[in-house]
């Protein structure tokens, strides 16, 4: 894969994370006492953008010295591996986004109402897409370091 298509990737997933996290943050802002486990995900979804920032820096840096050399372009390996974590950041903010969905309602008002209920049903979940997260977050960050080495 070349360098090109990763940072392709990476620009094209970090709008779509950015806007999940600013409607996650606009939701947290309009919520009473946002449960512990939706702050994190907030929190992990920075923190990812974090990642996918540095790996953007890294690919452009791969992209300027591929121009001057061929033989610098990244293992194929290292794409495929940042490609398919991409794949799975971007599956997990849709489910998050559809969790979302399920648990505010909008008022006539425009504000976010959370639902309590609701949440109780699908804390688990909440817990178990924050783990992932996390894995995709440190995955990529190893995958960078890689790089950076």
């Amino acid at each position: 894969m070349d360098p090109f298509s990763i940072t392709g990737g990476v620009i094209t997933f970090l709008g779509f994370s950015g806007a999940c996290a600013k409607r996650l943050r606009k939701l947290i802002h309009d919520t009473k006492h946002a449960p512990d486990e939706i702050l994190a995900i907030s929190n992990e979804i920075s923190d990812l953008n974090i990642v996918l920032s540095d790996l953007e820096a890294a690919s452009r840096t791969i992209e300027n010295a591929s121009a001057v050399a061929q033989s610098s372009l990244p293992e194929p390996d290292f794409g495929h591996a940042v490609t398919d974590q991409l794949a799975k950041a971007r599956l997990k903010l849709h489910q998050l986004d559809s969790l979302l969905s399920e648990l505010y309602i909008t008022l006539p008002n425009g504000r976010n109402k959370f639902q309590r209920l609701s949440w109780i049903r699908k804390k688990g979940l909440a817990t178990v897409l924050q783990r992932d997260l996390v894995n995709i977050r440190r995955t990529l960050g190893l995958l960078l370091a890689s790089k950076s080495a």
